[in-house]
């Protein structure tokens, strides 16, 4: 029983204190995931390689595939050595990928997330060159 007060002490107090879990924060969440994913599909436009960019919310996917990614198996079927290529580079350049989707949390900025949709590009553009030869 000690276990269940201290968790909703924890949750009242954060609730209370940091104020990360109100409407106005969600909507501006969900607004700039929205913006990340149309960043996301604007920087594959004209690449060689399929990708498709997938969620909804504050989230986002990538997937290497030219098949509409509708579920997870739809996910799975697509160039999985062209993802971790893709993390490993946003890795490279200060980004961290613990998923298979991504996207803004509560202090994120809109600047925070155009730096992300650039890193996102960049790396995308150069696996594009070298998947072209």
């Amino acid at each position: 029983m000690a276990v269940h007060i201290f968790r909703r002490s924890a949750v009242y107090y954060w609730r209370r204190r940091v104020k990360l879990a109100t409407p106005e924060v969600f909507a501006r969440v969900r607004a700039q995931g929205a913006r990340l994913r149309e960043g996301l599909r604007r920087a594959a436009d004209g690449l060689r390689i399929p990708v498709q960019v997938t969620g909804e919310g504050p989230c986002a996917g990538i997937h290497f595939t030219r098949e509409d990614v509708v579920d997870a198996d739809t996910a799975e079927r697509g160039n999985q050595d062209l993802w971790r290529l893709m993390c490993l580079g946003v890795t490279n350049q200060g980004l961290a990928i613990t998923s298979r989707t991504f996207g803004p949390i509560a202090p994120y900025t809109g600047e925070d997330v155009e730096h992300v949709i650039g890193i996102f590009a960049e790396t995308l553009r150069r696996i594009d060159q070298a998947a072209a030869g």
